[in-house]
């Protein structure tokens, strides 16, 4: 009797583990299908994106767009000031002038 308990324990040992690996296998399997799926329908979003950035950032749309739409166009001197022509604004306590033309200070005066 002990020949017969013991190949059958055994046996039933080794067919649960068999079932119980393949339905884990069968699990992966199918949860690398759904990752596959994705990874692919991501990578037709990416060319999609790509493709679009391409078309919106071709120069010569972006030139026609803001002349049409904005009225822009390049800059001339005449738009142009220096940076000594700039008005700031005076903060108290914190004088923002110079001493001569080429070498500029921040003088703090004390109370």
């Amino acid at each position: 009797m002990f020949k017969i308990i013991v190949p059958l324990f055994i046996f039933f040992i080794v067919a649960t583990t068999n079932f119980v690996i393949n339905y884990s296998v069968i699990g992966l399997e199918n949860e690398q299908k759904t990752i596959v799926k994705k990874m692919n329908s991501d990578q037709k979003a990416i060319q999609v994106l790509e493709a679009e950035l391409a078309f919106l950032s071709n120069p010569k749309r972006i030139r026609a767009l803001s002349k049409s739409y904005n009225n822009m166009k390049p800059l001339t001197q005449d738009n142009m000031i220096s940076f000594q022509a700039i008005p700031f604004k005076s903060i108290q306590g914190v004088n923002l002038g110079t001493k001569n033309k080429s070498e500029k200070s921040i003088q703090v005066s004390s109370r």
